[in-house]
Protein backbone atom coordinates (compact mmCIF):
# COMPACT_ATOMS: atom_id res chain seq x y z
CA UNK A 1 0.00 0.00 0.00
CA UNK A 2 1.21 3.57 -0.81
CA UNK A 3 1.36 6.47 1.20
CA UNK A 4 -0.62 9.13 0.24
CA UNK A 5 0.62 12.67 0.60
CA UNK A 6 -0.98 16.00 0.41
CA UNK A 7 0.59 19.10 -1.18
CA UNK A 8 -0.55 22.99 0.40
CA UNK A 9 1.22 26.37 0.09
CA UNK A 10 0.40 30.05 0.25
CA UNK A 11 -2.75 29.05 1.99
CA UNK A 12 -2.73 33.24 2.99
CA UNK A 13 -5.38 33.20 5.39
CA UNK A 14 -6.51 34.07 9.33
CA UNK A 15 -8.31 31.07 10.33
CA UNK A 16 -7.65 27.58 9.74
CA UNK A 17 -11.65 27.38 8.98
CA UNK A 18 -10.91 29.86 5.68
CA UNK A 19 -8.96 27.17 4.11
CA UNK A 20 -10.82 25.58 1.47
CA UNK A 21 -13.14 22.59 2.80
CA UNK A 22 -11.47 20.53 0.63
CA UNK A 23 -8.13 21.34 0.92
CA UNK A 24 -8.83 20.45 5.27
CA UNK A 25 -10.29 17.17 3.97
CA UNK A 26 -7.64 16.25 1.91
CA UNK A 27 -4.86 17.33 4.77
CA UNK A 28 -7.21 14.95 7.24
CA UNK A 29 -7.27 11.96 4.65
CA UNK A 30 -3.58 12.04 3.75
CA UNK A 31 -1.30 9.76 5.39
CA UNK A 32 1.38 13.11 5.54
CA UNK A 33 0.27 16.78 4.90
CA UNK A 34 3.13 19.16 3.63
CA UNK A 35 2.67 23.00 4.12
CA UNK A 36 5.43 24.90 1.75
CA UNK A 37 4.78 27.90 4.00
CA UNK A 38 2.98 31.09 3.75
CA UNK A 39 0.47 30.34 6.30
CA UNK A 40 0.24 33.55 7.33
CA UNK A 41 -1.06 33.27 11.05
CA UNK A 42 -0.55 31.20 14.08
CA UNK A 43 -4.02 29.53 13.65
CA UNK A 44 -3.76 28.72 10.18
CA UNK A 45 -0.24 26.36 11.06
CA UNK A 46 -1.96 24.80 14.23
CA UNK A 47 -5.19 24.05 12.39
CA UNK A 48 -3.01 22.12 9.80
CA UNK A 49 -0.98 20.99 12.32
CA UNK A 50 -3.83 19.52 14.31
CA UNK A 51 -5.85 18.10 11.32
CA UNK A 52 -3.03 15.74 10.03
CA UNK A 53 -2.13 12.73 10.57
CA UNK A 54 1.61 13.59 10.19
CA UNK A 55 2.70 16.87 8.46
CA UNK A 56 6.21 18.20 7.49
CA UNK A 57 5.87 22.28 7.46
CA UNK A 58 8.13 25.16 6.67
CA UNK A 59 7.74 28.96 6.82
CA UNK A 60 7.32 31.38 3.72
CA UNK A 61 8.48 35.22 3.08
CA UNK A 62 4.90 36.08 4.13
CA UNK A 63 4.92 34.46 7.26
CA UNK A 64 5.07 36.60 10.79
CA UNK A 65 8.04 36.63 12.91
CA UNK A 66 6.58 34.34 15.73
CA UNK A 67 5.44 31.63 12.99
CA UNK A 68 9.08 31.62 11.11
CA UNK A 69 10.68 31.08 14.79
CA UNK A 70 8.16 28.38 15.21
CA UNK A 71 8.93 25.86 11.94
CA UNK A 72 11.82 25.79 9.36
CA UNK A 73 12.51 27.44 6.11
CA UNK A 74 13.87 24.00 4.40
CA UNK A 75 12.71 20.21 5.67
CA UNK A 76 13.53 17.10 4.14
CA UNK A 77 11.70 14.01 4.35
CA UNK A 78 12.10 10.42 3.19
CA UNK A 79 8.85 8.35 1.58
CA UNK A 80 9.17 4.88 0.52
CA UNK A 81 12.82 5.93 -0.29
CA UNK A 82 12.05 8.94 -2.30
CA UNK A 83 14.37 11.95 -0.47
CA UNK A 84 11.96 15.25 -0.83
CA UNK A 85 12.95 18.79 -0.22
CA UNK A 86 10.41 21.06 1.24
CA UNK A 87 10.94 24.82 1.18
CA UNK A 88 9.51 28.22 0.16
CA UNK A 89 12.15 30.66 -1.21
CA UNK A 90 12.53 33.64 0.55
CA UNK A 91 12.44 35.66 -2.41
CA UNK A 92 9.18 36.80 -4.05
CA UNK A 93 8.26 38.31 -7.22
CA UNK A 94 9.38 36.97 -11.06
CA UNK A 95 9.56 33.28 -12.16
CA UNK A 96 13.07 31.88 -11.36
CA UNK A 97 15.17 28.95 -12.21
CA UNK A 98 14.09 25.97 -10.11
CA UNK A 99 17.76 24.95 -10.10
CA UNK A 100 18.68 27.75 -7.91
CA UNK A 101 16.22 25.58 -4.87
CA UNK A 102 18.87 22.47 -4.93
CA UNK A 103 21.57 24.24 -3.40
CA UNK A 104 19.35 24.66 -0.20
CA UNK A 105 19.83 21.36 0.51
CA UNK A 106 22.74 19.11 1.95
CA UNK A 107 22.12 16.40 0.30
CA UNK A 108 20.60 15.58 -3.17
CA UNK A 109 16.98 15.86 -3.43
CA UNK A 110 14.72 13.16 -5.68
CA UNK A 111 12.25 15.96 -5.72
CA UNK A 112 11.53 19.54 -4.30
CA UNK A 113 8.42 20.99 -3.21
CA UNK A 114 8.17 24.31 -2.83
CA UNK A 115 5.63 27.39 -2.38
CA UNK A 116 5.01 30.86 -4.53
CA UNK A 117 3.36 28.96 -7.53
Amino acid sequence: MSTRIVIVSDTHCREWEEVSSSIRCAVSEADIAIHCGDFTHMNVLEGFVNQSNQCIVVHGNSDPPDLRQAIPYIETVEIEKVHIGVTHPAWGGPPFDVEELLNDFAQPMDVIVFGHV
